[in-house]
């Protein structure tokens, strides 16, 4: 009597298309910089001509995980491709279709990434019928909170800076204006370029 064999638990084995292969092959090849998973991966797809079953364990263990950002980037390449037809969006489709032609430009900081990661998943499963259409607007809210919130930063930064000019403009003048009101300042600038013009 035959032995048989144990069934291996978990996910089946991940065989990679040769025409993905070649897809993610021209995708590295277009990039400016590659980190060194991604020259390794694309050395060791090139030494195959793409066939993943002919990489050893260890090789297709790295194409795998070199595999991760470029499917997040196919998924997003295709949800803008499906937006940009419709002439017709809605706010959340207008917001995804502007982030994605910032990391199009390579604009976008981490956060900004992730937030149109999750506008992407968050879309598909809009679409499924997993989410009602509340869910995408209470996260497009929460996203021009942050927006407004960097605005306002970026506007109080602006207007520390002008006043430490203005300090360091007084100070190198030699003027005193430690006891001076805002509005005395503010007069003071007033008459001295009433004066000069």
């Amino acid at each position: 009597m035959e032995m048989e064999k144990a069934k291996k638990r978990g996910r089946p084995a991940q065989l990679l298309q040769i025409a993905e292969s070649h897809a993610f092959v021209e995708f590295l090849e277009q990039q400016e910089q590659l980190s060194d998973l991604q020259s390794q991966v694309l050395k060791a797809l090139n030494s195959v001509d793409c066939n993943f079953e002919m990489l050893s364990e260890a090789e297709q263990i790295l194409v795998k995980e070199a595999l991760k950002p470029y499917r997040e980037h196919l998924k997003l390449q295709l949800l803008f491709d499906e937006l940009s037809k419709n002439s017709k969006r809605t706010e959340y489709e207008g917001k995804f279709i502007q982030l994605y032609e910032s990391y199009q430009k390579n604009e976008l900081d981490p956060a900004e990434l992730n937030i149109l990661k999750v506008m992407c998943t968050r879309y598909h499963k809009f679409k499924a019928q997993q989410l009602e259409l509340k869910d995408l607007e209470l996260y497009l809210s929460q996203i021009q909170k942050k927006d407004a919130g960097k605005k306002r930063k970026a506007e109080n930064q602006r207007k520390f800076e002008l006043g430490g000019a203005v300090l360091g403009a007084f100070k190198d003048l030699g003027m005193d204006i430690s006891e001076s009101t805002p509005e005395q300042i503010r007069n003071r600038i007033k008459n001295v370029t009433k004066f000069h013009n």
